[in-house]
């Protein structure tokens, strides 16, 4: 029998608390029901849920299903070096079936031209497997822009949620390849907004990169807009989502230091306005390195302060905080203009990270490992949702494991 104290029972009970927080809010559901005959989504919350207690129970995965060339029911072909599974993204319930779906990137696909990039929108089955697929490419699905080699389009996925009110979840595409504004191969990077049908066909979509969609920063050689991307909900309060975009090859202070645009969309999918966040730029206070790549990967984190607008976690791969290139995550507190109003480092050296994660051998660090990476997985879930309120709770409910 665990006693009280021991790690088993810590999980154990950090897992019943967001149990009961779940179960607290399923009356709050009501409001959000999608239109037509759509179900809430709640189902694969609980789902989610259940599968969390049971492998918490134990510590370990209780079963998965793999996707591939050879496995759950994906027919599509794939060829060497595809790249299928380098960025995926939750697109909700895009057909209507109570079950969620999800879009998979496969960025060195060679449709129409070498690397230039595909994009899988998977309809699953509950058990994990595909339905159907679409494919996404230069040559197929509906999707009518014209593609370069090496554009590398699908190297990052987020959904928008449903962008121009049709009731059918749209999804951001990064290209980082793309050369608008640029010579062959100048990599200046980009991102298309597709707005979908509910069979995962592009009904129509929207380019922003250096040349068009509204978008009026400079972007240089290299700079790999589109590298990263996540759904930022409404910052700014006008009704429409907001988009954050990486380009980790950006220069502002020194060389390949990295950067973020925070992007403010119309229904459309064009820039209304745009916020750049670099070492010279956006109010961030901290002093990149030379290719820190800040902005390599980004995730909301929903209202993490509880000021009434999202904040951002921000990867810099290339962080040499106590040796080269051992990387850092920058937690970013925004402003609804998009600027920083303060931030938070965490590296081998900075924000407490040794005190939760360097104990390699222990029992007890593991499961506090496992801890915090469920905590995270699910509060990113959560907020790309918009289930802000949900997430809060969450929050404050881990907080006293630590």
């Amino acid at each position: 029998m665990l006693n009280s104290t021991s790690p088993q029972s810590v999980w154990r009970r950090y897992l019943n608390s967001l149990r009961s927080g779940w179960v607290s809010l399923r009356g709050r559901r009501s409001r959000h029901i999608r239109r037509g005959v759509r179900r809430s989504g709640f189902e694969a919350t609980e789902a989610l849920e259940h599968r969390v207690m049971l492998a918490g129970a134990i510590g370990e995965v209780t079963s998965f299903t793999k996707i591939s060339d050879t496995a759950g029911g994906f027919t599509a072909t794939l060829d060497d070096e595809d790249r299928f599974g380098e960025s995926i993204a939750d697109i909700e319930d895009l057909d209507g079936d109570g079950i969620r779906d999800i879009a998979v990137g496969t960025r060195l696909d060679d449709d129409g031209g070498s690397n230039r990039g595909a994009t899988y929108v998977l309809l699953l089955n509950a058990n994990g497997t595909v339905k159907s697929q679409k494919k996404i490419s230069d040559t197929q699905g509906g999707f009518t822009a014209t593609l370069d080699n090496s554009d590398f389009f699908g190297n990052a996925l987020t959904s928008l949620g449903d962008l121009d009110g049709d009731g059918i979840t749209d999804l951001a595409i990064g290209a980082n390849g793309d050369d608008d504004g640029g010579g062959a191969y100048s990599d200046h990077g980009a991102v298309y907004v597709l707005f979908l049908n509910a069979d995962g066909t592009v009904k129509s979509h929207q380019k922003i990169s250096d040349t068009q969609g509204g978008f009026t920063a400079t972007l240089g050689s290299g700079n790999r807009f589109g590298c990263s991307l996540t759904n930022l909900g409404d910052l700014d309060g006008d009704g429409i989502v907001d988009l954050a975009v990486g380009a980790f090859g950006d220069s502002d202070g020194a060389s390949s230091a990295g950067a973020v645009y925070v992007l403010f969309l119309n229904s459309d999918g064009t820039v209304k306005s745009h916020q750049k966040i670099s070492a010279t730029s956006g109010g961030f206070t901290a002093t990149l390195d030379p290719v820190d790549l800040f902005g390599y990967s980004l995730s909301s984190m929903g209202d993490l302060d509880g000021d009434g607008n999202a904040d951002l976690a921000v990867g810099t791969g290339g962080d040499d905080d106590g040796g080269t290139q051992r990387g850092a995550a920058y937690l970013l507190f925004l402003d609804s203009d998009g600027t920083v109003k303060s931030h938070q480092k965490i590296s081998d050296t900075e924000g407490n990270l040794q005190a939760h994660w360097k104990m390699e051998t222990s029992l007890d660090a593991r499961y506090q490992i496992l801890v915090i990476w469920t905590a995270t997985a699910l509060l990113t879930w959560l907020s790309e949702h918009k289930r802000m309120t949900m997430a809060e709770e969450i929050v404050g409910r881990s907080t006293h494991f630590f």
